[in-house]
């Protein structure tokens, strides 16, 4: 056997994880929305943090795939990330990485379910609610490393990121 996709999946080039990821799974379930549609919705802008000179041994418990295809023979997953290109990567190494303890954002064998049973199209007024939350949050924003406030916040690395 060899190491093929799964029925109907598509690898996309995506611009964030969670988002993409979740592109992935909605695509491969026949629900299409954009990309853009799922972090709006999602309220998502607060999770959007633009790391740049990273020291090499930076970790980042909280980077989301989605599996796109299976070999049970060779113990390998089909990896769908941010580029266009799948990724094999065992089965060990998936493990490894779903079980570390790296901070921040440590990810504990985190995994997400999606029941698509009563899937339709967001409505007007959720999508609006949404962009009201997320301006909220931008402005308002519950502690310091959130929305605006957070720009003077992050000019300064974190301790012990020197």
């Amino acid at each position: 056997m060899s190491l093929k996709l799964f029925k109907g999946f598509h690898s996309l080039e995506t611009h964030h994880c969670v988002t993409g990821s979740m592109l992935h799974i909605y695509d491969f379930h026949h629900h299409p929305i954009s990309e853009d549609m799922l972090l709006g919705i999602g309220a998502g802008l607060g999770f959007l943090h633009y790391f740049t000179d990273l020291r090499e041994d930076f970790q980042f418990g909280g980077h989301v795939i989605a599996i796109g295809g299976y070999d049970a023979e060779t113990s390998q997953v089909l990896v769908a990330d941010r580029d266009k290109p799948l990724h094999p990567v065992s089965l060990e190494d998936i493990a490894k990485a779903r079980g570390s303890t790296f901070k921040p954002f440590p990810p504990r064998h985190m995994w997400f379910t999606f029941d698509f049973s009563g899937k339709r199209q967001p409505h007007t007024e959720e999508i609006r609610q949404a962009i009201r939350e997320v301006c909220t949050t931008m402005l308002e924003g519950p502690i310091s490393n959130i929305g605006v406030r957070d720009s003077d916040y992050s000019a300064y690395p974190p301790a012990g990121y020197d």
